[in-house]
Formats: structure tokens, sequence, C-alpha cells
């Protein structure tokens, strides 16, 4: 059997009739090394509106990870797409919050308020669960939104609150935990709960750990597998 050296086979696949093996070739070669013809490929992917979404979002996140030379261009240009309920501006939103910084906490105050489009919101709140953990501005953003009209911004901060023992946010989960309307939603009064035990619960003595440095590898070790299984996801059909 004669074997396709990987460019070309990514690229036949790339053109399959069938959406998800389309996606999948565009996650896997986002995910090799830079060349011209696989830019090329993923520019190609990129820039056709008939795409499948989860193509198009590999697509930027390769050439993103490539750091092609206009890459801060296409993901600004990304971020003014509606389409497909602003799948793919949420997309360059996340990625444009990757680094932490001055930009990236006007980015969480601008993407954070209410009447932005729900998924720039969700975007921009999971971006604060890695940037807000030793940035106290950032952590003050998240607790007006334990009280957030949106039931699922609400969850998420409440699990961010918890996360990052924003103690300041205490009366305002103990209150909430006595007038949310949780129907029969048991994981969200779960949820609340378990933030306002957290909460409640004294700081933990720092102690010397002998075993930090194993924890902190599968900490990242963990981070990878997160990463692998959020590309998986968007190798599903939309």
């Amino acid at each position: 059997m004669t074997r396709l050296p990987i460019g070309p086979l990514h690229y036949e696949f790339s053109r399959h009739h069938e959406p998800r093996v389309r996606v999948a070739a565009v996650v896997g070669l986002s995910m090799l090394s830079h060349d011209r013809a696989s830019e090329a490929l993923l520019r190609k992917v990129w820039d056709d509106p008939e795409a499948p979404y989860g193509a198009r979002k590999a697509a930027l996140r390769g050439l993103t990870a490539w750091r092609v030379t206009d890459a801060e261009k296409l993901l600004t240009s990304a971020l003014e797409l509606t389409v497909g309920r602003h799948t793919l501006a949420s997309t360059a939103l996340g990625l444009l919050m990757e680094q932490p910084g001055a930009r990236a906490r006007e980015m969480a105050v601008v993407y954070l308020a209410p009447g932005r489009p729900p998924r720039l919101r969700y975007a921009a709140l999971q971006a604060l669960e890695r940037l807000a953990a030793d940035d106290a501005a950032l952590q003050d953003l998240i607790v007006p939104l334990a009280e957030d009209p949106d039931r699922n911004v609400r969850a998420h901060a409440w699990e961010l609150i918890a996360s990052h023992r924003i103690k300041k946010a205490l009366p305002i989960l103990e209150k909430r935990l006595r007038t949310e309307d949780f129907g029969f939603n048991a994981d969200g009064r779960g949820l609340l709960e378990s933030a306002v035990k957290a909460l409640r619960e004294p700081e933990p003595t720092p102690a010397v750990d002998p075993l930090a440095d194993v924890r902190k590898q599968l900490d990242f070790m963990e981070r990878q597998i997160r990463e692998i299984r959020k590309r998986l996801d968007e190798s599903k059909p939309e």
C-alpha cells in the first residue's frame, strides 16, 4: 500500500464531502509544523464562508499558533463576524485574550458587559479563569457577574469566585442562595452551595509540599489534555 505524505493527505481530506472529516483534517493539520503549503490551505479554509465553522475555527487557531505575519489582523477581523451566533468571533476573542496584560483587561471589561452577545461573554469569562489568578482588578469584574441576568454567566461566575477565593463576593452569594430560583436545577444549587462553603472556610495555611514539582507537571499535563479535548470538540460538526 502506498502511503501519502501527511500534507497531501490532509489536503484531500479537507475537500471531503463529509463535514466531520473535513473538520478533523483541518484540526490535525493545524497541529503540525508550519510550512507554506499548510499555511496556504488553512488560509483557504478560513476564507471560505461555506466551510464548516469547526474547520474555520481550527484554521484560525492554527494560523495564530504559527504566528503568521498578519495574525493580529485576522483575529481583529474575525472578532467582527456575526455568523453562527458569533461562534467565530468568540474563538477570536479567546485567542486575543490569551496574553495577560492591559489589552486583555480592557477586552474583559468590554465583552463581559451585559448586552454583549452571549458567546462573546462566555469566551471572555473563560479567559478570566486564567487571567484573574493574579490580577485583583480582574477578580473585581467577576463579583457583579454573580447576579447577572444570564443564568450561564451567573453559574460560571460562581465557579470562578470559588476557585479564586474572592472573599468579598461571599455576601452576594449568600443572598443569591436565598433568592435564586433553581427550579429543577439541582446542579445549580449544588454549585452555589459549594462556592459559599469554599468562601466560608478559612484560608489554608501554606505548607511545604514535597511533591510540588510533580503537581506542577500534572497541572501542565491536565491543561494539555483540556486543550486536546477542546480541539476534538471543535472537530464535531456544527
